[in-house]
């Protein structure tokens, strides 16, 4: 998809910079419409630096600047946004639409939330086994899931979970000790 571009972003060329390195990280890029635009914003924040082979002051004819194309600003629904900020905020719009889904279903009552591995009941820490995750209302997975975007939420298939747990109880029942009746 091709979007047009509403604000360029140029940044510093470090690799031209006496001790470019160390400073790389101290100067984010800014964006103007042309190159010149660009060294005068950057200018004032880099004017006390040298360039790396004159070792001559950094002044307006000679600061080192390149594009950061993957900065760039586009235009989407009346916001200003990189590709990667859009990407996100789609994905994020994606997310929550499947939550609200999930909320519509009339089917599903009850679900796991997973964040990694599966909350335990009454999220009291966390595990790697669906027969030990604990079982929350179709509401209340939503609701932390949309406060968190770690959290995932797994509607229950409710026959398959009670056939789980019978399973597990039946698995403990045989390990039971019989008593001695005196």
């Amino acid at each position: 998809m091709k979007y047009k571009i509403a604000k360029k972003a140029w940044g510093i060329d470090w690799s031209k910079i006496d001790e470019g390195a160390y400073y790389s990280g101290n100067i984010d890029p800014v964006h103007a419409d042309t190159r010149g635009k660009a060294k005068s914003l950057l200018l004032p924040d880099i004017s006390e630096y040298k360039l790396r082979w004159s070792d001559d002051d950094i002044v307006f004819t000679n600061i080192p600047i390149v594009r950061i194309k993957e900065a760039d600003k586009y235009e989407f629904n009346g916001e200003l946004l990189t590709i990667w900020e859009y990407e996100k905020k789609q994905l994020e719009t994606q997310r929550i639409s499947k939550l609200d889904g999930i909320l519509e279903d009339t089917i599903v009552t009850h679900c796991y939330i997973k964040k990694g591995s599966y909350y335990r009941p009454n999220s009291c820490g966390y595990t790697d086994f669906r027969n030990k995750a604990g079982i929350y209302t179709k509401e209340d997975a939503v609701s932390h899931a949309k406060s968190c975007s770690d959290l995932s939420i797994i509607p229950i298939d409710i026959k398959e979970h009670n056939e789980m747990i019978k399973s597990e109880i039946n698995d403990l029942s045989s390990r039971l000790i019989k008593e001695d009746s005196k």
